[in-house]
């Protein structure tokens, strides 16, 4: 089965440059009922999704998610007395001023 969905590009605004990809966020406007039917196969096929999914998976696990994967950070760290850290700055990936 295959969807067609329109997929529209959102400016960002705030001074981003027209001409570049990045200023703009696509959203795509699929039919109400193919989003429902989506959310009810997802919430009753979780335990299956979640088999696929790794050990140091946090999002999208029920259970899972920021805190979880602190938590689990600052075990490690507790653990082993040398440890490095990787920063990466996200800010262009989410709606940040």
């Amino acid at each position: 089965m295959f969807l067609k969905l329109n997929i529209i590009p959102i400016y960002k605004g705030k001074r981003k440059d027209h001409s570049k990809p990045s200023s703009y966020r696509s959203v795509s406007l699929g039919e109400n009922l193919y989003k429902v039917a989506e959310s009810i196969f997802i919430h009753t096929n979780m335990d299956v999704i979640e088999n696929f999914m790794g050990e140091n998976q946090m999002a999208y696990k029920r259970g899972g998610g920021t805190g979880k994967s602190l938590k689990k950070l600052n075990d490690l760290m507790k653990k082993h007395k040398k440890w490095y850290l990787i920063s990466i700055d996200l800010a262009e990936a989410f709606n940040s001023p």
